[in-house]
């Protein structure tokens, strides 16, 4: 019935109480039947294999009682109607009216008057339902009032089967049955419209459920949950309020009703219980969770004693006010949560405790409509807690299912307070910022005053890795990041690593979904296809990498106004090439256009992003022994003794195939060519051009840099060059093919990406 879009409720209120109290009832049923339709509806869709339901509201009927009684205390008026029937009816229809179809008076009877022309009313209205819900086309299993008889011999036998044994006993008692076509498939079939009819009970959406029919639902739901789920069902022997019970118990509650064994097995499947270890004495225990009656004490749940340098919280809410948490929620989020953690697991009526590698984690049940999810992670673990409450928030949702809800992020600063109610922040509104960006609680109470929350903090992205199993892409105080992608521990988090190997190296095949493949890709010229993207992290190589960049900030900046080299506003390390000189202005103005992107508060960090053609063997020495060599011995090098780079993926493919030497490589087994797609940390770069740099003979070859070291004072060569030139530098300022980056040494140097591309040779070609 609670999934059938064809149904009507009749919704009593007692008419003798205040208006306040008429309407708390009213939303409190319409609340719990609107919930149950949701989940209903959601089981339904999944059972008809993802279809949806058709746009059919229930109807529902609001009644008044006890009018009588009412009237003489001046509740109603002349007519029978309290004078805010018509408001409340609104209300209820504004607050659940998507859901349900409330009719749109209340009717107000005498239950027990007799020809009371209001029961005619109801009646009326009832028919009418009934009439016109014959009308619609119903599908019915034709097998079904065939096998009505076979269920009703089955129930005379023993309440409950398993489907296979039902299904065998249905064959042999069902008068007129084919046999030859009866399957499986058609027993289903029919065994769900039973359910929804509700003439038994068989939850096939549920693996733990989906065995086992309980052909008497009366029996399941009054003489087996009835008495173990209330208050005097199961006497406690001398345990109160804690939920648990013995096996002794269970059988003295259930004698002559059911065995004991029986009794747990169905509780079990249905999440309502879960094995204790045993007493002192060797007896069997059980919790019953729903029979908890202790509340939390968060002074002893979460005391504050220990040192805990990672807080983060979650909070899932019901937002509409139509729905609420389904009933059994969180006696059934309990029950799994111990089949995950076992004896860590701690529960009270309102809240839950559960413990996994040294990471903790406190539930709290905030009324019938959120919960919150904390976390605390010792030092060591702190990278832990993110797949944790990950796994628990994971419970939360699939019991919610059907239950429109969202997850706000918790505030951290709150947490480590232990505020009772933290603010809360729209996850939305932290996607794409800075890890350290501040942002301000959208959601908290009217007394709160809102908080700010360093995004990283909120989304765990503080280094998750403690060092040295995986080091950070970022050295502190010297971040960076392109305009389309970052590499940081978020980055790092969406990888499948693996290492390190014995040279300190990781590796993941980068998703295509990433913002980094996805940039990768929009670099592909024509001849050019993308294959696959490997990242390689060589700890030795990094560490080399934020040494170099940490000296070069340093010369470059010293905040020490001690330190002469800093001070010196002739500081040779910031020297301006682009003085007097108009052509060499315009390539430093460019160059600078290419550099990552830092935080306000970081200085005097210039990264560029190149491609690095070569042989694959080259990517291979990486991966092996943690370091490479990029220099190209029997190349000297046109613009200077160093590492080069360049921005354009072609140009660098030129180099990988070869074709710029008119030596074809051969690709690999895999058809492919490699390029490593590296970071560079640049110092104080010099533009090379034609007018200064060259011969005034007007010979196509820089001399005064060809296989000599760099500028004096330098740790980068920036060239513009053209094809027409044979790659030398341009001879119209401005114009240009491609670009080169030349650094004088490795460490400079960051390969961070082996890009694999699938190269069209004539294609290519034609690039160069």
């Amino acid at each position: 019935m609670m999934s059938d879009r064809f149904a009507a409720f009749v919704v009593c209120v007692d008419l003798s109480q205040p208006e306040e109290h008429v309407k708390e009832r009213a939303n409190y049923w319409l609340q719990f039947i609107c919930t149950r339709l949701k989940q209903g509806i959601a089981a339904a869709t999944a059972t008809a294999g993802g279809d949806e339901t058709e746009d059919t509201k229930p109807r529902v009927v609001i009644v008044g009682t006890k009018r009588d009684l009412a009237r003489k205390i001046g509740l109603v008026e002349a007519f029978w109607q309290p004078t805010w029937s018509a408001a409340i009816v609104a209300h209820l229809k504004r607050t659940y009216g998507s859901i349900v179809d409330i009719q749109d008076s209340l009717i107000s009877l005498n239950c027990h008057g007799r020809g009371d022309v209001s029961f005619n009313t109801l009646r009326a209205r009832l028919v009418r339902h009934w009439r016109w819900m014959k009308g619609q086309e119903v599908l019915v299993p034709r097998v079904v009032d065939r096998l009505a008889t076979a269920l009703q011999s089955a129930r005379n036998e023993k309440p409950t089967w398993v489907i296979d044994s039902l299904f065998q006993f249905v064959r042999t008692h069902t008068p007129g049955l084919d046999l030859t076509s009866f399957d499986m498939t058609m027993f289903s079939s029919a065994l769900r419209y039973f359910h929804t009819r509700g003439d038994l009970l068989w939850y096939s959406n549920t693996p733990s459920l989906a065995d086992f029919v309980c052909v008497d639902p009366n029996w399941l739901l009054h003489d087996v949950l009835g008495r173990a789920l209330t208050p005097d069902g199961v006497q406690q022997g001398s345990i109160t309020k804690k939920g648990v019970v013995t096996f002794t118990d269970l059988e003295t509650a259930f004698d002559g009703i059911a065995d004991a064994d029986l009794v747990i097995n169905v509780l079990q499947h249905m999440l309502l219980c879960f094995e204790l270890p045993p007493s002192n004495y060797g007896q069997q225990r059980f919790m019953l969770p729903s029979r908890v009656e202790e509340e939390v004490d968060l002074a002893t749940a979460w005391p504050q004693a220990g040192f805990w340098p990672l807080y983060a919280g979650r909070l899932l809410v019901v937002e509409s006010k139509a729905l609420a948490l389904p009933p059994g929620f969180f006696p059934h989020v309990q029950t799994l949560l111990h089949n995950s953690f076992g004896t860590t697991l701690r529960v009270w009526k309102d809240a839950f405790f559960c413990e996994h590698d040294g990471v903790q984690c406190l539930g709290l049940l905030r009324g019938d409509r959120q919960v919150d999810v904390w976390v605390r992670a010792p030092s060591g673990a702190e990278h832990k807690a993110l797949p944790f409450m990950t796994k628990v928030l994971s419970v939360l949702q699939e019991e919610a299912t059907g239950i429109d809800h969202v997850h706000l992020v918790l505030s951290t600063k709150h947490l480590k307070r232990h505020e009772k109610y933290p603010a809360a922040h729209k996850l939305e509104d932290l996607t794409g910022k800075d890890p350290d960006e501040l942002v301000t609680s959208t959601h908290h109470r009217e007394s709160q005053t809102p908080v700010s929350d360093r995004v990283g903090d909120l989304l765990l992205q503080a280094p998750t890795q403690p060092p040295p199993i995986m080091p950070s892409w970022q050295l502190r105080d010297h971040e960076w990041h392109h305009p389309a992608w970052r590499l940081d521990d978020t980055f790092d988090e969406q990888l499948p690593w693996s290492g390190p190997s014995s040279h300190g190296v990781y590796s993941a095949p980068l998703p295509p979904n990433t913002d980094l493949y996805r940039w990768i890709e929009s670099q592909m010229a024509p001849g050019l296809t993308l294959s696959r993207v490997e990242m390689i992290k060589s700890t030795t190589m990094l560490d080399a990498f934020h040494t170099e960049m940490k000296k070069s900030a340093t010369r470059r900046g010293d905040p020490d106004p001690t330190n002469p080299v800093a001070a010196d506003p002739t500081n040779p390390f910031n020297k301006d090439f682009g003085a007097g000189d108009p052509e060499k202005q315009a390539m430093l103005d460019r160059l600078k256009t290419q550099f990552a992107e830092t935080p306000d508060s970081v200085k005097h960090v210039n990264v560029l992003i190149g491609f690095h053609g070569c042989d694959e063997a080259v990517t291979d020495d990486i991966t092996a022994a943690g370091t490479a060599n990029l220099s190209n011995p029997n190349d000297p090098g046109f613009f200077g003794a160093g590492i080069y780079l360049t921005p354009q993926a072609n140009y660098a493919a030129g180099y990988s195939t070869r074709l710029l030497t008119g030596n074809w490589r051969a690709p690999n087994a895999d058809g492919e060519h490699v390029m490593l797609l590296c970071a560079a940390s640049v110092g104080l770069a010099y533009p090379i051009t034609r007018s200064k740099d060259y011969a005034s003979s007007g010979g196509n070859k820089c001399k005064k840099f060809w296989g000599k070291k760099l500028k004096n004072g330098c740790d980068t060569h920036y060239a513009q060059v053209t094809k027409r030139m044979s790659y030398q530098s341009t001879d119209t300022p401005a114009t240009f093919d491609f670009e080169e980056y030349v650094v004088s040494q490795e460490a400079q140097v960051l390969p961070f990406a082996k890009v694999c591309v699938k190269v069209d040779k004539t294609a290519l070609a034609a690039q160069l």
